[in-house]
């Protein structure tokens, strides 16, 4: 139940992002970080969307890398979460690689979704790794 109520909670700022709000899902995950404080849990979910937004944006992919790497050394007990951050570490190093600013980019992105197909194998995120190798 835990988990399907944090699935719901941040499927709001999920939705928030999907259609293009991000200011409004960046104001619901600061919300949900203020709420799960004590939480790491909630924590996780608060800060891999606060990263995915700065993702988004496209203008702070080093902002983004730090918020999901966050989460992949304090979110492990939420696996879903931490998988998340994992592949979204992945793609934030792509996007480094592409842009010029990180030149072992492409290396670690490798090494980001073998990670995550490894730790995470029935996943969504681990399907979305494995579709991101060469």
């Amino acid at each position: 139940l835990d988990q399907f109520a944090l699935q719901a909670r941040s499927g709001i700022g999920a939705a928030l992002l999907a259609s293009g709000d991000i200011p409004g899902a960046r104001a619901f995950f600061q919300d949900l970080a203020r709420d799960g404080a004590d939480d790491p849990i909630l924590m996780a979910a608060a800060n891999n969307g606060l990263a995915d937004a700065d993702f988004l944006e496209g203008t702070n992919l080093k902002q983004a890398q730090l918020g999901f790497a966050r989460v992949a050394v304090t979110g492990t007990s939420a696996p879903d979460e931490h998988a998340k951050a994992l592949y979204y570490l992945g793609r934030c190093a792509e996007a480094l690689a592409d842009a010029g600013k990180e030149r072992s980019g492409r290396r670690s992105s490798l090494e980001y979704y073998k990670e995550v197909q490894d730790r995470y194998p029935g996943t969504r995120w681990a399907r979305l790794a494995r579709e991101s190798l060469p």
